[in-house]
This record gives C-alpha cells, sequence and structure tokens, in this order.
C-alpha cells in the first residue's frame, strides 16, 4: 500500500555550519579590536566555505512510503520502503531517514537509514490497530552546510494475535 505524500520542507543552518560561522566571526572580530589582520585571514576559509554553500535549495519534496503489508501477526516483520524523489535528491543532497515507532511496535535493527531508498523494519508486540509512527528525512548538502527537514505520520497497521498453541498431547483411544 503505497503512501505518497509531496511535502514542505524546513530548511536551516547545520550544526557545522554554525560552527564555521562562529569562527568567521570571532576571527573578524579579534582582528578588529586587536588590529591583527592575522586573525581575520585564520577566518577566511570559514567565510569562503559559507559563501559557497549558498544555492537554490528545493522547497518541497515527494516521499513515498510502502508497507510490506497492511495486517500482520504479533512478532511478525513489517517492511517499510522509502524513496524521496525531487530535484537533486541523491545527487546534490543526501537523505538520512529515521523512524521513531509508534507505541507497540519495536524497531528491528538501526531505526536509521541512509540513501534516497531505503528500507526499515518494525515489528508489532501486541495485537490491536497500531499506527506505524512517525518517520523523518533529513537532508544535507554535499558540503553539510545546510539541513531540510521533512516529517510525515506514517498509516497503520491491523496487528493479529497469534492463534493459540495446545500444550496437551491428544492420545487417541481404540
Amino acid at each position: 500500500m503505497p503512501d505518497q505524500q509531496t511535502l514542505a520542507v524546513r530548511w536551516r543552518l547545520s550544526r557545522h555550519a554554525r560552527r564555521l560561522l562562529t569562527l568567521a566571526l570571532a576571527g573578524v572580530f579579534i582582528a578588529t579590536v586587536s588590529r591583527r589582520p592575522e586573525f581575520a585571514g585564520a577566518a577566511a576559509p570559514a567565510m569562503l566555505l559559507l559563501a559557497a554553500g549558498r544555492g537554490s535549495r528545493p522547497a518541497e519534496i515527494g516521499v513515498t512510503v510502502r508497507s510490506s503489508t497492511s495486517r500482520a501477526f504479533e512478532g511478525e516483520n513489517v517492511t517499510l520502503a522509502m524513496t524521496a524523489d525531487g530535484p537533486g535528491i541523491g545527487t546534490e543532497y543526501a537523505v538520512r531517514w529515521t523512524l521513531q515507532p509508534g507505541r507497540g511496535l519495536d524497531p528491528v535493527g538501526p531505526p536509521i537509514a541512509d540513501g534516497a531508498d531505503a528500507r526499515l523494519m518494525v515489528a508489532p508486540e501486541r495485537w490491536g490497530r497500531r499506527r506505524l509512527g512517525t518517520l523523518e528525512a533529513v537532508l544535507r548538502d554535499r558540503w553539510r552546510l545546510t539541513e531540510g527537514h521533512v516529517r510525515m505520520t506514517l498509516p497503520q497497521l491491523d496487528c493479529y494475535p497469534h492463534p493459540a498453541q495446545q500444550d496437551t498431547t491428544v492420545v487417541l483411544s481404540r
């Protein structure tokens, strides 16, 4: 059951870019206060990287999520296949997926995957109707200066209990 959505991307500076900005501003401030141009020279590479990182970013991307099944039994693995589609995805921007599973679901393996196409697995603990959870995608440019965040709610999963196991031995009479 594919669930395709077009989602708006919220862009912001990454931690790496904020550190470079702090280095550049501190270098310029110290160079101005101490009247020593060497400190401005130390800040120049950070300024150049920040200036080169300015570019056009996609305002929205398409995200397709496919679940291996809409019904499962307790403890059965359910695979989620995600695909990100948009301008520059996979070439200019790397995608990192993070799954926050819903209540009553355990991630099977790591809940983080990389790439425009990725797979994650969950297993329901108990029977009932369960929300699969929330999926977050983080887009990063090749210099890791900007991050785009996308979040979507995953569909529901109907989970059924296992049939009862007979523990007694049946002995047939003649």
